[in-house]
């Protein structure tokens, strides 16, 4: 058994653990709508965030951005729990490329108990958890925004909070797999210098899924790029890339601050 599974079989007993706690649990809809309130844990999240400026982000942001943060504050804030999605099988040459496996749900947790599971085999988990940026943007297209965090923890990582009705979902990723994030909703997933992916995702009923846009090989004698799955020449790749990714999100520190972009 390969050391991803491992990990993926400590991390389902330690929800087990860490969810015992709970005094009420939230089921997953059966309806795939997603209409449960959330609900709390006696774990608490107080401080956890204690860094983020939320008065100065409200006042920075635009009514749109606000309105779309404000959504995930019960999560945040009020130890509302969200269902943790791990999107996919961890492969070995690309963490988010789907296996005939799926999608698999981690747990049920709250912000406290996805902090604590993520220090489980790191040592005793910091009282804060530690935000370098965020952004508020519809990523999949459905007319709800979601909440993109990257944290400053662990290798960093980044969480994207997904809202249906009133249930939260969150799907996590390693630094290299969700970079420069454009308004589309594409994002690039790097496997090293001259590897990329470029991607968008959906949530659709609590599952998250990723579509692969395009690919690209590049080496010293040259590269072997796609579009939708079929070959093309360098320069219709990089013409399709520059349109692409022509407007990114805006990322905000967590004392308010708008981070200039390429930062």
């Amino acid at each position: 058994m390969g050391k991803r599974i491992w990990t993926a079989v400590l991390l389902a007993a330690l929800f087990l653990t860490a969810c015992g706690a709970r005094t009420e649990q939230a089921p997953a809809p059966a309806d795939g709508k997603g209409e449960e309130a959330p609900t709390t844990s006696e774990e608490s999240g107080a401080g956890l965030l204690a860094s983020v400026d939320f008065s100065a982000l409200r006042d920075t942001m635009t009514p749109e951005e606000w309105e779309g943060l404000s959504r995930y504050l019960p999560v945040l804030e009020e130890d509302a729990v969200f269902h943790w999605i791990n999107g996919v099988e961890l492969a070995e040459d690309a963490p988010y490329h789907k296996t005939s496996e799926g999608v698999r749900e981690l747990g049920t947790v709250t912000l406290a108990e996805f902090h604590k599971a993520r220090w489980a085999w790191n040592g005793e988990a910091p009282e804060e958890l530690v935000l370098n940026r965020l952004a508020v943007r519809d990523t999949d297209g459905d007319g709800v925004p979601e909440l993109v965090m990257l944290f400053d923890e662990l290798g960093w990582y980044y969480l994207i909070f997904h809202q249906e009705g009133e249930t939260f979902y969150a799907v996590e990723f390693p630094i290299r797999w969700f970079e420069d994030l454009r308004q589309n909703g594409v994002y690039l997933g790097s496997g090293g210098a001259g590897s990329s992916w470029y991607y968008r995702m959906s949530f659709r009923g609590g599952v998250f899924e990723q579509q692969e846009l395009s690919h690209r090989e590049e080496w010293a004698t040259g590269g072997e790029y796609e579009l939708g799955g079929e070959e093309v020449t360098k320069e219709a790749f990089d013409t399709w890339l520059a349109e692409t990714l022509a407007d990114s999100v805006t990322w905000y520190a967590p004392d308010g601050t708008v981070i200039p972009e390429n930062m």
